[in-house]
């Protein structure tokens, strides 16, 4: 766990932050990826994902309460089952380009099989 005494000692000598090659690992910094529910692991961007989903949805059934919404219930229903969709084809879509070596940079990966 990196404590003030490790952040004062970083900035005290600026030598010590050293651009590394080597990718950082989540066990080494002490750091966990998310919740474990039995052999379920739900990771923290996830989580963060459905707050925001579920923190719009709240939010736009309150605004359509009002006189002179331009948008019901069940378009409002509609327009979150087409946004979760599009965020779990996006991120299904982008994750062979993220992790694959050869799509480097990204926008040379193409969904045609390149990527794996």
């Amino acid at each position: 766990m990196l404590l003030l005494t490790d952040l004062a000692h970083l900035v005290s000598d600026p030598g010590a932050l050293v651009a590394s090659s080597e990718p950082l690992r989540w066990d080494e910094l002490g750091l966990r990826q998310g919740i474990e529910i039995g052999p379920l692991m739900l990771r923290f961007y996830s989580l963060a994902y459905l707050a925001g989903i579920l923190g719009g949805y709240w939010l736009l059934a309150r605004m359509i309460r009002r006189p002179g919404s331009p948008m019901d219930r069940d378009q409002l229903d509609t327009l979150i089952l087409g946004l979760i969709i599009g965020i779990i084809g996006g991120a299904g879509s982008a994750t062979p380009c993220s992790t694959t070596p050869a799509c480097s940079p990204p926008w040379t990966c193409s969904s045609s099989g390149r990527a794996g």
